[in-house]
């Protein structure tokens, strides 16, 4: 499995370029605006999800370079990915729906100058059967509260791709 090859590397150096040959993103992916991506200040990079744990590698493959700092909010699930831990912060909702630990995590990491990058739908993209289309679920707009209580750069990246009509059925 994945998860299996994943943990024989010695480190996320190891694993993380592993997964991107694996994935060959450097041939498919075309980035545009790079050079505008700021250095040595708080930064939040909030984006569209259309795909699932790819557009975590996607920004990844993007991002790594230029913040090295970069962490991902992300489901419990994920933070079980072998050498990827030091890259998330775990969105842990208590039995009202609220996540102040996840919330005090984020400021942490941006008041230290920190990079964030998160999906504000909270979801994949999915097909809408009345409309017979691909819908992106309502973005949570708490993220803009986020980037100005910490002063932090807010960028928006745009992935654009798309799952097969059988992944939604």
């Amino acid at each position: 499995s994945l998860l299996r090859q994943l943990s024989s590397f010695s480190n996320k150096a190891e694993a993380t370029d592993y997964l991107l040959k694996l994935s060959n993103l450097e041939k498919r992916v075309k980035v545009k605006g790079l050079e505008k991506i700021p250095t040595g200040c708080p930064l939040l990079v909030v984006s569209n999800h259309p795909r699932g744990v790819g557009d975590g590698l996607v920004l990844l493959f993007c991002l790594q370079a230029i913040r090295p700092d970069l962490k991902f909010v992300v489901n419990q699930l994920l933070q079980e990915i072998p050498h990827f831990n030091e890259l998330f912060i775990t969105r842990a909702n208590d039995r009202k729906g609220r996540n102040f630990s996840t919330i005090r995590q984020l400021l942490s990491h941006l008041d230290e100058d920190g990079c964030i990058c998160l999906f504000p739908a909270g979801t994949v993209e999915h097909f809408d059967w009345t409309r017979l289309s691909v819908k992106e679920s309502p973005w949570k707009m708490n993220f803009r509260k986020m980037a100005q209580k910490s002063g932090a750069a807010l960028i928006e990246a745009r992935i654009s791709s798309r799952n097969s009509f059988l992944f939604h059925c």
